[in-house]
């Protein structure tokens, strides 16, 4: 699981730096299919300041 890849070109790095290769078409589709629907809720400096995290 990566988390905080909020761009494709993060995530061809990630991959790169693991494997030496990038996702192929296919397989990125699929990625993208697995995207949280809302990013927002995911920002863990409103966790923060709502207090969730403690």
């Amino acid at each position: 699981m990566l988390v905080g890849i909020d761009r494709p070109e993060y995530l061809d790095k990630a991959l790169f730096a693991v494997f030496g290769k990038l996702l192929d078409p296919i397989d990125l589709l699929k990625a993208k299919d697995l995207a949280y629907p809302d990013p927002e809720f995911l920002y863990l400096p409103k966790w923060d300041r709502m207090g969730w995290l403690k």
